[in-house]
């Protein structure tokens, strides 16, 4: 917060903006949200429509919990697709010695914020897998 509100001052006092900030700002809140996301699946905090499956696991809790690995599946898969496409992007980025930044003012490689926002993906994956069996356990009764 201290480097965005010092670059807001840069740009309002000197016309200028400090180098990275807003090319690093951008990398960071991704990588920051993907790293995230698996303990925010975790806690069952993601953001949802529950109109349907609040009540019905109330009413029907086994019927709710098939519900619940359905959607935890889709979440599997989606981020399985994601990871597994971000993998291209990061050895891309590693060979090609991808940099954000102004060449001789201030630079960084993008490849390691790419590959957090890889593990990130890949752990939430792997969180939402592990709610699947454990919702396919519930629903089933064991």
């Amino acid at each position: 917060m201290v480097i965005i509100c010092a670059d807001i001052l840069a740009r309002n006092l000197m016309g200028a903006s400090l180098p990275l900030v807003s090319e690093g700002g951008a990398l960071l809140v991704v990588t920051i949200v993907a790293l995230q996301l698996a303990a925010t699946v975790r806690a069952g905090r993601l953001a949802r429509a529950e109109v349907v499956i609040v009540p019905l696991t109330a009413r029907f809790p086994r019927a709710g919990a098939i519900l619940q690995g359905v959607f935890d599946l889709a979440g599997a898969g989606v981020l399985g697709v994601i990871a597994w496409a971000s993998i291209r992007v990061v050895e891309k980025d590693m060979v090609a010695a991808e940099f954000i930044g102004v060449p001789g003012i201030a630079t960084l490689p993008t490849w390691p914020f790419r590959a957090l926002i890889l593990t990130g993906f890949a752990i939430a994956a792997m969180e939402f897998a592990a709610r699947v069996f454990a919702a396919l356990r519930k629903g089933t009764g064991q």
